[in-house]
Protein backbone atom coordinates (compact mmCIF):
# COMPACT_ATOMS: atom_id res chain seq x y z
CA UNK A 1 0.00 0.00 0.00
CA UNK A 2 1.42 3.53 -1.06
CA UNK A 3 1.85 6.22 1.24
CA UNK A 4 -0.60 8.38 -0.61
CA UNK A 5 -3.22 5.29 -0.57
CA UNK A 6 -3.18 5.38 2.91
CA UNK A 7 -3.34 9.44 3.15
CA UNK A 8 -6.19 9.31 1.02
CA UNK A 9 -8.01 6.86 3.34
CA UNK A 10 -7.03 8.76 6.27
CA UNK A 11 -8.65 11.94 4.57
CA UNK A 12 -11.66 10.51 4.36
CA UNK A 13 -11.82 9.60 8.35
CA UNK A 14 -14.00 11.88 10.73
CA UNK A 15 -11.72 10.99 13.67
CA UNK A 16 -8.48 12.51 12.56
CA UNK A 17 -6.21 15.86 12.47
CA UNK A 18 -7.08 16.76 8.55
CA UNK A 19 -4.34 19.48 8.39
CA UNK A 20 -1.70 17.11 9.64
CA UNK A 21 -2.85 14.55 6.65
CA UNK A 22 -2.59 17.35 3.85
CA UNK A 23 0.38 18.90 5.25
CA UNK A 24 2.02 15.44 4.81
CA UNK A 25 0.09 14.86 1.57
CA UNK A 26 1.03 18.13 0.46
CA UNK A 27 4.16 17.47 -1.63
CA UNK A 28 2.77 14.18 -3.16
CA UNK A 29 -0.64 15.20 -4.21
CA UNK A 30 -1.01 16.25 -7.43
CA UNK A 31 0.80 13.06 -8.56
CA UNK A 32 -1.30 10.72 -6.98
CA UNK A 33 -4.92 12.20 -7.59
CA UNK A 34 -3.75 13.38 -11.81
CA UNK A 35 -3.01 9.46 -11.42
CA UNK A 36 -6.19 8.18 -10.60
CA UNK A 37 -7.62 10.54 -13.04
CA UNK A 38 -9.09 13.07 -10.72
CA UNK A 39 -11.67 15.08 -13.09
CA UNK A 40 -13.16 17.11 -10.53
CA UNK A 41 -11.72 20.43 -10.79
CA UNK A 42 -11.41 20.59 -14.76
CA UNK A 43 -15.45 19.29 -14.81
CA UNK A 44 -16.02 22.17 -12.25
CA UNK A 45 -14.38 24.81 -14.03
CA UNK A 46 -15.94 23.97 -16.88
CA UNK A 47 -19.38 23.90 -15.36
CA UNK A 48 -18.38 27.70 -14.18
CA UNK A 49 -17.53 28.81 -17.98
CA UNK A 50 -20.36 27.41 -19.34
CA UNK A 51 -22.71 29.05 -16.70
CA UNK A 52 -21.49 32.66 -17.66
CA UNK A 53 -20.36 31.89 -21.00
CA UNK A 54 -21.96 35.09 -23.64
CA UNK A 55 -23.96 35.84 -19.91
CA UNK A 56 -22.38 39.61 -20.61
CA UNK A 57 -20.82 39.35 -17.40
CA UNK A 58 -17.39 40.21 -16.75
CA UNK A 59 -14.84 41.25 -13.79
CA UNK A 60 -15.50 38.38 -11.44
CA UNK A 61 -14.26 37.82 -7.94
CA UNK A 62 -13.96 34.34 -7.40
CA UNK A 63 -13.13 32.20 -4.25
CA UNK A 64 -11.48 28.65 -4.34
CA UNK A 65 -12.88 27.09 -1.01
CA UNK A 66 -10.94 24.43 0.03
CA UNK A 67 -8.20 24.64 -2.73
CA UNK A 68 -5.70 22.46 -2.15
CA UNK A 69 -2.54 22.68 -4.20
CA UNK A 70 -4.60 24.48 -6.55
CA UNK A 71 -5.56 22.40 -9.25
CA UNK A 72 -9.14 24.40 -9.55
CA UNK A 73 -7.27 27.84 -9.82
CA UNK A 74 -5.46 26.49 -12.84
CA UNK A 75 -8.36 24.72 -14.52
CA UNK A 76 -10.47 28.48 -14.45
CA UNK A 77 -7.63 30.41 -15.44
CA UNK A 78 -7.15 28.62 -18.27
CA UNK A 79 -11.03 28.96 -19.33
CA UNK A 80 -11.22 32.53 -18.45
CA UNK A 81 -7.92 33.98 -19.06
CA UNK A 82 -8.13 36.26 -21.79
CA UNK A 83 -11.90 36.27 -22.34
CA UNK A 84 -13.15 37.83 -18.63
CA UNK A 85 -11.37 40.07 -15.86
CA UNK A 86 -11.21 37.32 -12.87
CA UNK A 87 -9.61 37.55 -9.60
CA UNK A 88 -9.55 34.22 -7.61
CA UNK A 89 -8.66 33.71 -3.84
CA UNK A 90 -8.12 30.50 -2.06
CA UNK A 91 -8.74 28.93 1.55
CA UNK A 92 -7.82 26.06 2.83
CA UNK A 93 -6.81 24.51 6.35
CA UNK A 94 -3.07 23.04 5.32
CA UNK A 95 -0.36 25.78 4.70
CA UNK A 96 1.73 22.83 3.34
CA UNK A 97 -1.07 22.64 0.82
CA UNK A 98 -1.18 26.75 -0.04
CA UNK A 99 2.42 26.79 -0.63
CA UNK A 100 1.92 24.38 -3.82
CA UNK A 101 -0.97 26.95 -4.93
CA UNK A 102 0.74 29.89 -4.05
CA UNK A 103 3.80 28.68 -6.40
CA UNK A 104 1.40 28.76 -9.39
CA UNK A 105 1.22 32.49 -9.07
CA UNK A 106 -2.90 32.40 -9.49
CA UNK A 107 -4.09 33.49 -6.62
CA UNK A 108 -4.56 36.69 -5.51
CA UNK A 109 -4.26 35.73 -1.97
CA UNK A 110 -4.70 32.54 0.10
CA UNK A 111 -5.83 32.61 3.66
CA UNK A 112 -5.22 29.34 5.95
CA UNK A 113 -8.73 29.37 7.39
CA UNK A 114 -11.00 26.73 9.28
CA UNK A 115 -14.51 28.57 8.72
CA UNK A 116 -16.33 26.48 11.32
CA UNK A 117 -13.48 28.10 13.96
CA UNK A 118 -13.21 32.12 12.25
CA UNK A 119 -14.87 34.34 9.96
CA UNK A 120 -13.58 35.35 6.36
CA UNK A 121 -13.24 39.13 6.82
CA UNK A 122 -16.62 41.06 5.74
CA UNK A 123 -15.57 43.00 2.88
CA UNK A 124 -14.36 40.10 1.21
CA UNK A 125 -17.77 39.70 -1.02
CA UNK A 126 -17.52 37.51 -4.15
CA UNK A 127 -19.63 36.69 -7.34
CA UNK A 128 -18.09 33.13 -7.62
CA UNK A 129 -17.61 30.39 -4.69
CA UNK A 130 -16.15 27.13 -6.34
CA UNK A 131 -15.13 23.95 -4.34
CA UNK A 132 -14.35 21.08 -5.61
CA UNK A 133 -13.32 17.88 -3.68
CA UNK A 134 -14.51 19.11 -0.25
CA UNK A 135 -17.83 18.37 0.25
CA UNK A 136 -17.28 14.11 1.13
CA UNK A 137 -16.96 12.34 4.09
CA UNK A 138 -14.04 13.28 6.49
CA UNK A 139 -14.27 16.79 5.44
CA UNK A 140 -16.64 19.63 6.12
CA UNK A 141 -20.72 19.31 6.94
CA UNK A 142 -23.44 20.72 4.76
CA UNK A 143 -23.99 23.81 7.29
CA UNK A 144 -20.31 24.97 5.62
CA UNK A 145 -23.04 26.03 2.68
CA UNK A 146 -24.13 28.20 4.75
CA UNK A 147 -21.14 29.80 5.89
CA UNK A 148 -20.33 29.91 2.81
CA UNK A 149 -23.56 32.22 1.73
CA UNK A 150 -21.93 34.92 4.25
CA UNK A 151 -19.14 35.37 1.80
CA UNK A 152 -21.05 35.67 -1.37
CA UNK A 153 -22.74 38.98 -2.75
CA UNK A 154 -26.99 39.13 -3.73
CA UNK A 155 -27.28 37.15 -6.57
CA UNK A 156 -24.00 35.12 -6.24
CA UNK A 157 -23.56 31.54 -7.34
CA UNK A 158 -21.74 29.10 -5.76
CA UNK A 159 -20.69 25.27 -7.29
CA UNK A 160 -19.60 22.50 -5.76
CA UNK A 161 -18.78 18.96 -5.96
CA UNK A 162 -20.88 16.61 -3.59
CA UNK A 163 -19.88 12.80 -3.49
CA UNK A 164 -23.29 10.84 -3.25
CA UNK A 165 -22.55 8.91 -0.76
CA UNK A 166 -21.59 11.13 1.30
CA UNK A 167 -25.36 13.38 0.68
CA UNK A 168 -26.89 9.67 1.56
CA UNK A 169 -25.29 9.80 4.71
CA UNK A 170 -25.67 13.39 5.74
CA UNK A 171 -29.45 13.63 4.02
CA UNK A 172 -31.38 15.52 6.82
CA UNK A 173 -28.33 17.99 6.93
CA UNK A 174 -28.42 18.43 3.54
CA UNK A 175 -32.27 19.07 3.16
CA UNK A 176 -31.68 21.51 6.02
CA UNK A 177 -28.92 23.84 4.79
CA UNK A 178 -29.32 23.61 0.92
CA UNK A 179 -32.44 22.03 -0.34
CA UNK A 180 -34.69 24.18 2.82
CA UNK A 181 -32.65 27.23 2.82
CA UNK A 182 -34.09 30.25 1.78
CA UNK A 183 -31.69 32.33 1.22
CA UNK A 184 -30.75 30.09 -2.23
CA UNK A 185 -32.23 28.82 -5.43
CA UNK A 186 -30.97 25.64 -6.36
CA UNK A 187 -30.58 26.29 -10.26
CA UNK A 188 -28.69 23.30 -10.84
CA UNK A 189 -27.94 19.59 -10.33
CA UNK A 190 -26.38 17.20 -12.60
CA UNK A 191 -23.95 13.66 -12.51
CA UNK A 192 -20.32 14.78 -13.29
CA UNK A 193 -17.27 12.71 -14.07
CA UNK A 194 -15.33 13.52 -10.60
CA UNK A 195 -13.32 10.02 -9.88
CA UNK A 196 -13.67 6.40 -11.51
CA UNK A 197 -16.06 4.36 -9.73
CA UNK A 198 -17.05 7.63 -7.39
CA UNK A 199 -20.81 8.83 -8.25
CA UNK A 200 -20.56 12.75 -7.71
CA UNK A 201 -22.84 15.26 -8.36
CA UNK A 202 -22.05 19.06 -9.19
CA UNK A 203 -24.84 21.27 -7.26
CA UNK A 204 -25.01 24.97 -8.84
CA UNK A 205 -26.83 27.24 -6.07
CA UNK A 206 -27.62 31.20 -6.60
CA UNK A 207 -27.64 33.25 -3.03
CA UNK A 208 -31.31 35.36 -3.18
CA UNK A 209 -29.96 38.02 -0.65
Amino acid sequence: MSNDFHLHEESLKDSNNKVDVYDKWADTYEDYVNGLNYLGPSNLAKEVFDYFDQSGKDNFKILDFGCGTGLVGVEISKLFAGKYFFTIDGIDISEKMIQHSRDKNIYRQIWQLDLFKEVLPQQYQYDIIVSSGVFLEGHVSFKMVDILLNSIKPFGVMFFTLRESFREKNKEEYVKYVTNNNRIEILHESSIAYLPDVKCKMVILKKLF
